[in-house]
């Protein structure tokens, strides 16, 4: 348990996500089961990588020992005892009719108009990320915490358990950051039991984000401080929330005013570029007069990855589409791109496209597809790098939980 709630399972970062992010239509014991197939990055315990997964995973081992669904847990020991009567686990059950927030996105390039999206069905991964809370209620499960596990008279958790949670389990390389966030270059980064861990002007800093389609939060805690900042979000630009972070936390801690909002609209453009400069090589570098080894109706049919399952290509009006079979928004169109590599551009704008890269075998029959992100601007939890389809006849199929 202390190996997935610090994210140093051997697992990559983002490996998985795939199996719930966009919406899927697989049960949370599906998900476990083929956890199993997803290679590991790095040894155990060798190294930090982010992972939803572990948190999966970690809700289901509640769900064993409890006997109770991982939800049900959450609600007896946490959200009731904190009066946080107004928090939901999941979107199943929110109607138009309630208080809540609709997402927004721009697409994944951040370049369109920002719009409002559909809520993300989050059930399946609801120990990741699916709580649903407003700032009065995060700021009661909060003062818990900057309280070591009190809330009023009641004691939720010891001061032993708070500690634990708060002490770097997993160390995380600081390194440097780029020179117009020098104000944020810290002592120390790791990752404690569920909670983020850093220092800032001499404080130590308890922190997490969160995130979903369209959504972008963050709380921060700074306990010798007895400060906690809760900051929310309905759209994806991570530096709009982190801009107001730190202009609170340097308030606080009485320094120098910075602007924040520039900076990170500054590193934003730079992101952009690099990428696009990026794009814009690997384009000139193709080989854009060379065409596919095999007629369009050679590449169709049915495509097998261990642990995410199904993909289908089909030839419709000359042109080759991809589905994903368990998430029915990524619906892609192939673009010829060179030799046996096609763009997959994804219909819904807010998942990334990608490379797909056929492998054909001595028979000249395709046997293998792999695909990668066409851009360094995609979400890790984009994880296609992870996948390796097989064709259907030299599938390995995927065994039931």
């Amino acid at each position: 348990m202390r190996d997935l709630l610090s994210h140093r399972t051997g697992l990559g970062l983002g490996a998985g996500d795939l199996m719930f992010w966009p919406d899927t239509d697989f049960t949370r014991e599906q998900v476990v089961a083929a956890a199993r197939y997803i290679k590991p990055s790095s040894s155990l315990r060798s190294r930090y990588a982010y992972n939803n997964l572990a948190f999966i995973i970690a809700g289901e081992v509640v769900h064993a020992i409890t006997g109770k669904p991982w939800e049900e847990v959450i609600r007896q020991r946490l959200l009731g005892p904190l009066n946080m009567t107004e928090t939901r686990i999941t979107s199943v059950g929110l109607t138009a009719a309630d208080n809540v927030a609709s997402p927004h996105s721009r697409g994944w390039r951040m370049e369109g108009t920002l719009t409002p999206i559909s809520a993300t069905r989050d059930d399946t991964w609801a120990a990741a990320a699916g709580i649903k809370a407003n700032v009065t209620d995060l700021c009661k499960w909060v003062n818990a915490h900057l309280n070591s596990g009190k809330s009023g008279d009641r004691r939720l958790w010891t001061d032993k358990a708070e500690t634990e949670l708060t002490t770097p389990q997993t160390i995380v390389p600081a390194g440097n950051p780029p020179p117009l966030l020098k104000a944020l270059k810290s002592n120390f980064n790791a990752y404690g039991l569920g909670f983020a861990l850093r220092d800032y002007r001499g404080r130590k800093i308890v922190f997490h984000t969160g995130g979903l389609i369209g959504m972008v939060t963050i709380t921060y805690m700074v306990p010798e401080e007895n400060l906690g900042l809760i900051i929310l979000t309905n759209q994806e630009e991570s530096g709009a929330l982190l801009a107001i972070a730190y202009h609170v936390l340097d308030h606080y801690f009485d320094a120098p005013p910075a602007d924040w909002i520039d900076t990170f609209l500054t590193l934003r453009k730079q992101a952009r570029e690099r990428a696009d400069t990026a794009e814009k090589k690997l384009a000139t570098e193709r080989a854009s007069d060379s065409r596919p080894s095999l007629r369009p109706a050679a590449y169709a049919g049915q495509y097998n990855d261990p642990w995410y399952g199904n993909a289908v290509i089909s030839e419709e009006n000359g042109n080759l589409v991809l589905r994903m079979t368990h998430t029915p928004a990524m619906v892609a169109d192939l673009q010829h791109w060179q030799y046996d590599t096609f763009r997959a551009v994804f219909r819904d704008k807010t998942i990334p496209d990608a490379f797909v890269t056929f492998t054909l075998g001595y028979r000249g029959k395709i046997e293998e597809m792999r695909m990668v992100p066409t851009s360094s601007l995609a979400d890790f939890s984009f994880d296609y790098q992870d996948l390796l389809f097989h064709r259907a006849e030299e599938a390995v199929k995927q065994p039931a939980p």
